[in-house]
Parts: structure tokens; sequence; C-alpha cells
């Protein structure tokens, strides 16, 4: 056998065959070392997105958890769901009224106390209230009427009459229960006070006016005042009167000489009538009961209403002077009739 063919049977005996398997064992090797950093990086990694994926976790937890812009409001009044922040004030708002309206929702407050709602059209003038009611009013305009002295003008006596019929409920009643309304009752108690008293006003004016301090009479018939209020119209003197409709406020006879104290006798006078009136002349209706309450305070008599010369004298002549009273604003202004005036 050739040395050739040993050489080529027995490979190991090459030179060169040591460094290529060196070369080989060396790249395995790196092959390994290389693999091995792989898996290094590739765990790092896992680890470093693990630790990312906790930090954003926690950070949302943080972020769902921290108060928002709106939760200094006041809880009646929350922001939007969705975390808007409140708007500047709403015009809408109600006077005191803080809360901002969130841009969210209306202008209207459906919060704010049943007392004190705001509408959207917040200029919008309110209505009246009850307390702005007509029997309000006049109540508050009672309160600042004066009593009658001499000075008074026929205005002032005119509101001073309507608190006093306004403030008795039985006087309201006797007048009610023969068919007159409030009008029809205050036009005839000035009618009253016209055919008894008009006359040259005691204020130096030149004009027609009711007298308060005209006194006249005696004995029974002594009288005082715009309406002429007879002793008997008193409680604590001479002539005590029926009193039929139990009435306790009645004047006493010691205020006699008072102008507002006699106005005060005289319309409770005329109401006393109508109630004598209609328990003695159930039959009667409506007039003819005022007329008999005139005959009443005029002569002390119902029955006198019957008398045509009466009639014609007072009880029409009061009855012409009512329906004077009753024309344009004649129920509160200074115009004052007297007896036998064209109306």
């Amino acid at each position: 056998m050739t040395q050739a063919s040993k050489n080529k049977l027995c490979p190991s005996n090459d030179v060169n065959l040591e460094p290529r398997i060196l070369l080989a064992a060396g790249a395995e090797e790196n092959s390994a070392t290389s693999s091995d950093s792989t898996r290094e990086r590739a765990q790092e990694n896992r680890v470093r997105r693990k630790s990312d994926r906790t930090r954003d976790a926690r950070e949302r937890t943080e972020t769902s958890n921290r108060p928002t812009a709106s939760s200094n409001a006041p809880a009646a009044n929350p922001a939007s769901a969705n975390g808007n922040t409140p708007s500047r004030p709403s015009a809408a708002r109600s006077r005191g009224n803080t809360r901002q309206t969130p841009v969210s929702r209306p202008a209207t407050n459906n919060n704010a106390p049943a007392t004190n709602t705001t509408s959207a059209n917040a200029n919008r003038p309110t209505q009246p209230t009850a307390a702005r009611s007509g029997s309000n009013i006049r109540q508050t305009a009672a309160r600042s009427v004066a009593k009658i002295n001499s000075q008074s003008t026929g205005a002032q006596i005119k509101a001073r009459i309507a608190e006093i019929f306004d403030g008795d409920q039985q006087v309201q009643a006797a007048f009610a229960n023969i068919g007159f309304s409030r009008n029809e009752a205050l036009a005839g108690l000035f009618g009253v006070a016209s055919r008894e008293s008009a006359g040259s006003s005691q204020r130096g004016d030149g004009k027609v006016n009711f007298r308060p301090n005209l006194e006249t009479g005696s004995g029974a018939s002594h009288a005082f005042g715009v309406g002429q209020a007879a002793e008997t119209s008193f409680q604590g003197g001479r002539f005590e009167p029926l009193n039929v409709s139990g009435n306790a406020d009645l004047p006493n006879i010691s205020q006699f000489n008072d102008p507002d104290a006699a106005t005060r006798a005289f319309v409770t006078r005329i109401s006393e009538g109508l109630s004598l009136s209609q328990s003695e002349n159930p039959n009667l209706t409506g007039e003819r009961h005022f007329l008999a309450s005139l005959a009443h305070h005029n002569t002390g008599h119902t029955s006198d209403a019957a008398d045509p010369q009466w009639r014609r004298n007072y009880g029409d002549e009061v009855v012409r002077l009512q329906q004077g009273y009753l024309q344009g604003d004649n129920l509160t202004n200074d115009r004052v009739f007297y007896t036998g005036e064209d109306i």
C-alpha cells in the first residue's frame, strides 16, 4: 500500500485536521454562548414588560381614585359622569345660589329648594304671589289710614269708613245678607254721611265735605260726626243700643265727641238696622231692608220706611246719593255730594 493510500484511509494523520476541529469547537462554544445571551435578554425583556405592566396598572388605579376637578362641588350638584369640569356660573342661577351649572346639563337647577326654583328665563318677571292678593293689598292700605279728625279730607274719611267695614265681619255679613256687594255697601254708607253731614268743608278750602265735628239734637236725638251717630249708637249711655248682631266692639258713650269713634258707631248702627229689619220683616229683600235700616238710624223705627214723606226726604235721597258714589272713582276720591245735588 502506498503512502498516499494510507493518508486517505487515515485522515487523522492530516496535518490540517486539528485546526479545523478547534475552529468547529470554538464555533459550537460561541453558538452556545450566543444562545445563552439571547435567552438572558429575552428573560430580561419579559421581566421589564411585566414590570411595565405592573406600573401601568398601578398608575391607572391611582388615576381612577384621584379626585376630579368637580369633586369639590356640593353633593347636590355633582359634575357630569364624563369628568367635565364646571363652566362659568350660569346666568339663570338663583339669588344666593353659588353652584355652577355643568356644561352637560341644562341651565335649570332642579336641586334648588322648591321655594327658590330658577328657570332658564331668569329675567322673566315672576307672577304676583298670594301675599299680593286683593284682600292683602286692602289690609295693607287700611293699616296706613289715619283716624278721622276735623281736618280729614273726603278721600280720607271714605278710606277710614272702608277700613271700619273691612275690619268688622258682622257688618260685612249684614250687608251681604241683603245682597249688597262691598262697593254697594260702602256707597250706601257714604250716601248716609252725605245726607247727614255734607256741607262747607271745615278745612276752609271752600269744598263740600263730610263734617266730622257736626253735633246736633238733644236727648235720644243727640248725634255727632259724619254719620250723625246718636247716643243710641253707643254703649254705656242713657240710651242703650239694641245690638241685634251681638257686636261687642261698639264705642263707649265717653267717646261721643270723638269723630273717629262716632264714625264707627254710625257704621255699626246701620248694620244693626239691617239685622233688625230682617228679623222683623223676613219677606223684604235687598233695598227694602236697606231703607228700613236707614229709618231705624234716622227715627229709631224700621217701620217708618213705609212713610212716603220720610221716603221722599230721607230714604230715597240716600239711595240717589249712593248711586252717585258708585260712578267712576267716587268711592275713593275727594268728591262729596250734598243733598239735592244733581248727580
